[in-house]
């Protein structure tokens, strides 16, 4: 004895299999807890054998890389998953083909809690920060930045480098200045041409110029002076 299903069309137009209520936005509905919707399977052969395929078509093709394929108006194509990176990790990715970035001349950005703590700019910015809120503020060119706030307030001053938590924080327009260090010319604002390495050297400097402080707090309390040269633990502190 030969079984159908049950096709139900209402007067509004829309249809339901396995339901006599289908809703009232879709022309079908089915419903069912132990079965699926079989797509017509053919071979890439019978596939290519439809005469003008309605654009939308779609079938399940079960050779030459399998899968389900629709119909453009012009060619038919793949449905493929969307690829993505994911929050555990990914496997089998390719160097030079998987990459996190972009593929514009547009700047990649990270956040933290919705700050800006990371940003690689691209030609004439040429500006490179990662930290939470390095560079935060930042309006001119050629700085680079790496640490917790390092270089927070800078926005007119350029060409300078800042590696450390606090480095460089209050510089404001000053220009050239190297810091290597933890809180390395953190209170510099329009200081120029200064070179800090090591924890809180030059760390006071507002405005002197041409510093170079090498160690251990080194030129830690100068604020407004220039053209000194400090090397060793606490040197000229």
């Amino acid at each position: 004895m030969a079984t159908q299903a049950q096709n139900i069309f209402p007067a509004n137009g829309s249809t339901g299999i396995g339901t006599t209520v289908p809703n009232v936005s879709a022309l079908l509905e089915m419903k069912s807890t132990t079965k699926g919707m079989l797509a017509p399977r053919m071979t890439l052969t019978q596939r290519n054998a439809i005469a003008t395929p309605a654009t939308g078509l779609l079938i399940y093709q079960t050779n030459s890389t399998p899968g389900f394929y629709y119909f453009t108006g012009t060619a038919w194509t793949a449905l493929k998953s969307a690829s993505a990176w994911t929050l555990s990790g990914n496997a089998g990715t390719t160097p030079g083909n998987n990459f996190l970035g972009t593929t514009d001349a547009s700047a990649l950005l990270f956040k933290v809690n919705n700050q800006p703590s990371g940003k690689l700019d691209f030609s004439t910015n040429a500006n490179a920060s990662f930290g939470y809120q390095s560079l935060l503020n930042n309006a001119s060119n050629n700085n680079t930045a790496l640490g917790y706030q390092a270089m927070m307030l800078t926005t007119n001053g350029g060409y300078n480098t800042a590696v450390g938590t606090y480095s460089l924080l209050n510089n404001t327009g000053g220009y050239l200045n190297t810091a290597v260090g933890s809180n390395c010319l953190q209170s510099n604002q329009t200081g120029n041409y200064n070179c800090a390495m090591g924890f809180s050297a030059l760390m006071n400097n507002t405005i002197g110029n041409a510093n170079i402080a090498i160690g251990n707090r080194a030129m830690s309390n100068i604020i407004n002076s220039s053209n000194n040269i400090a090397i060793g633990d606490s040197a000229m502190y």
